[in-house]
């Protein structure tokens, strides 16, 4: 906020940085500010534990402004900017007929907070944030999330598309795993399902080793076998690519196995 204060912008904040000591140093650098705060941040006054739906309470000082106010919920506000005001919103309500009012700050604060929930509502449907002990995994994967999101705003921003957060967090993960994935030693055949770096590297094809039970020894083209095209048909290559270990056509399945996602 440093290049911002002492020119009298106004700031909207969630319930997280929202306190009186806060709005206090603000208002003595001309920045006046509101928003939703924890009833029993330090410094609040203390109301009545209950009130009617529709009516607020407030307390106030020469600069500050904290009401309590209950629609389906009781939400406590803290404002430098309002007056304790009544508005309509211009919606009506379902259950009486009669048009809905609230307070200007609510009203206001609702007209300017979107970017700041918005943010937490999108990662909230995929974030990988699970529960634990250690506080600063959970520290970690939020920071995670909230650079993912980042990532995904300049995305839009600078191609113009517009793909769902889900879609681009999948598209992002399989091009991280094709651009970093190292390869770990397994027993026996690797899988050939899925290999990573398939469509990243140089790959050439190569004979398959002869053994001793075979002069010309084949395998099975992957290719083939998971495909719909061929059904039910087992085709064996006396090709392969050695860099991956799987069997393949040498025209037509190599191509498709290193160029395509989905062959």
């Amino acid at each position: 906020m440093q290049p911002y204060l002492d020119k009298g912008h106004n700031l909207f904040l969630d319930s997280w940085f929202t306190s009186p000591a806060l709005f206090e140093t603000l208002h003595a650098r001309s920045t006046g500010a509101c928003g939703t705060v924890k009833a029993n941040r330090a410094g609040l006054p203390r109301f009545e534990d209950e009130i009617q739906k529709g009516r607020q309470v407030y307390k106030s000082t020469n600069n500050m402004l904290v009401l309590k106010w209950c629609d389906k919920r009781e939400v406590t506000m803290l404002t430098t900017i309002h007056r304790p005001h009544m508005k309509f919103n211009g919606k009506i309500d379902p259950k009486t007929k009669r048009r809905i009012q609230k307070p200007i700050s609510i009203i206001d604060y609702n007209s300017k907070r979107g970017a700041i929930d918005k943010v937490y509502m999108q990662i909230s449907f995929s974030q990988c944030i699970r529960k634990s002990v250690k506080w600063y995994r959970k520290l970690f994967f939020h920071l995670l999330d909230l650079v993912v999101f980042n990532s995904y705003l300049l995305y839009k921003m600078n191609t113009g598309k517009r793909p769902k957060l889900e879609d681009y967090r999948l598209q992002l993960i399989r091009e991280i795993l094709q651009s970093y994935h190292t390869p770990h030693s397994t027993i026996g055949r690797p899988l050939n399902d899925y290999k990573p770096t398939r469509l990243t590297a140089r790959h050439f094809p190569s004979l398959v080793p002869q053994t001793t039970e075979r002069r010309t020894p084949q395998r099975q083209c992957v290719v083939c076998a998971h495909t719909s095209r061929r059904p039910k048909k087992r085709t064996d290559s006396r090709y392969m690519c050695k860099d991956c270990d799987v069997g393949l056509c040498a025209v037509g399945c190599f191509e498709e196995f290193h160029t395509l996602i989905n062959f």
